[in-house]
């Protein structure tokens, strides 16, 4: 009888906590229910078709293919509302051993309302499965522990996968386990036993890692985790100037295809290559060209390193102003193939429902996202990085940590993507509502010292 009860109240907790997550992924998909259909960009037809591409994975693909599957758009939107709802249970379970599903379901309220949060759980684009990767790494370092069998093994999956889903996540998970090592390792003070916790994060990591070069080889016969890379790079170098002086040096001498356009090399990322123009274009693709692009990306770092370390330096300042959330959501996917790939996937009706969408008509309330990013941004670096060093003297226990690893997560991700790829507010966008969340939590845990210390007063003679 006992034990019938007391699979009945489990059951019943699980229930609710089935609702909370329904709840809350409902909750930071209204902005897109609003809208009349789920975020889109140019990338997210390649993305919807789990095309292989020479310069994108297919891999967060595999997962859209659920919206087709089961011939719904929305279920992917809500499917990342999910995964990101159940981090947000763990992560705050974690740290103060139970959870209060009425403020969880404020603090996202909180979150959809003023953060970029509700931009990328409903995007249809990989940049959601970083801020994915940084919780579930957090989650398995520091409190793998606590966390039920199921969902133990279950997060195993999720960061092999969303390691997987952006090339960049590789470079930032293998950021965050060396400083998780490092960190563990100074903290022990110095006892190599400290760094046993790291070892499963590393290895899913290395199995994503092998996972994404074996695709590569599989597709485009290249072992590598990134085949277009040196194009990006040189495309952001020659943006930055160091590139674009190399070239003017080394032509008409060197033997490069570019040197024919090296004195009308754009300036801009995008425009060197996306434009039918561009010079990607020009070479015949990312495959074509990766060779050439590789020499001079190398030669230019060899010649020029000073200059290169300044602008990545600089690019890294800059990224600090460049976080606007939504801002890249907008009509100008209406002229790309998206309606087209739409239709012919979901039907005429679903096409249809994406052009009368606000994005589509550049409705959305652009100036005032931009108006509480620009106030809720600088507050809550400011805020987390405060909470962070405050919290510095406690950090044997890992209920402190939060602020300090997303600190370091949030200025690698700003790094990798300004010094490789560019400045776009996505890339910063994509991981800045984190830094809310742990002013939100550092909040939480202030309160309920307070609360415990009051209530000892009380109790005391």
């Amino acid at each position: 009888m006992k034990s019938a009860l007391v699979d009945n109240a489990e059951l019943m907790n699980n229930f609710k906590r089935a609702l909370l997550m329904l709840l809350c992924a409902t909750i930071m998909t209204m902005p897109a229910i609003i809208n009349g259909f789920p975020f889109i960009f140019q990338d997210s037809a390649d993305y919807l078709a789990a095309l292989p591409r020479f310069y994108r994975l297919p891999v967060y693909g595999w997962f859209a293919k659920i919206g087709a599957l089961f011939d719904n758009i929305w279920l992917i939107a809500f499917a990342q509302g999910l995964i990101i709802s159940h981090l947000l249970y763990y992560v705050t379970k974690s740290i103060f051993g139970k959870v209060n599903y009425g403020l969880l379901a404020l603090m996202v309220l909180v979150l959809t309302i003023i953060t970029s949060l509700p931009y990328f759980s409903a995007f249809m684009m990989a940049d959601v499965f970083t801020p994915i990767l940084f919780l579930t790494l957090y989650l398995l370092l520091f409190h793998s522990e606590s966390l039920p069998r199921f969902t133990y093994y279950y997060f195993w999956v999720l960061a092999i996968f969303a390691a997987m889903a952006h090339i960049t996540n590789i470079y930032l998970g293998a950021g965050l386990i060396i400083f998780a090592a490092f960190f563990k390792w100074a903290r022990s003070g110095f006892a190599l036993s400290a760094l046993k916790p790291v070892a499963l994060p590393l290895i899913l990591l290395s199995v994503s890692a092998g996972s994404i070069m074996g695709i590569n080889q599989y597709y485009f016969k290249t072992f590598s985790l990134s085949p277009a890379s040196p194009v990006f790079t040189l495309a952001n170098l020659v943006s930055q100037g160091s590139a674009k002086e190399y070239i003017l040096n080394s032509c008409p001498d060197a033997d490069f295809k570019i040197c024919q356009f090296a004195k009308v090399l754009p300036t801009d990322v995008n425009e060197f290559i996306w434009s039918r123009t561009g010079i990607v274009m020009r070479m015949r693709g990312f495959s074509a060209y990766r060779s050439e692009a590789k020499e001079i990306v190398k030669n230019t770092i060899a010649t020029y390193p000073k200059e290169v370390a300044q602008q990545a330096l600089m690019s890294f300042v800059k990224s600090f102003e460049k976080h606007t959330p939504a801002v890249e959501i907008n009509s100008s996917v209406v002229a790309d193939n998206l309606p087209h790939y739409i239709k012919k996937v979901y039907g005429e009706k679903v096409r249809r429902d994406f052009l009368y969408s606000a994005q589509a008509r550049d409705a959305l309330p652009y100036e005032t996202i931009k108006k509480i990013d620009n106030i809720v941004y600088p507050l809550s670096l400011l805020a987390t990085i405060l909470a962070a060093i405050v919290f510095l003297p406690r950090v044997k226990d890992n209920k402190y940590l939060f602020p300090l690893f997303t600190i370091v997560f949030v200025m690698g991700n700003n790094f990798i993507c300004a010094a490789a790829s560019g400045l776009f507010d996505r890339y910063q966008a994509r991981v800045s509502w984190l830094l809310v969340f742990a002013v939100m939590l550092v909040i939480g845990i202030v309160f309920s010292e307070w609360k415990s210390k009051k209530a000892m007063k009380l109790i005391a003679p």
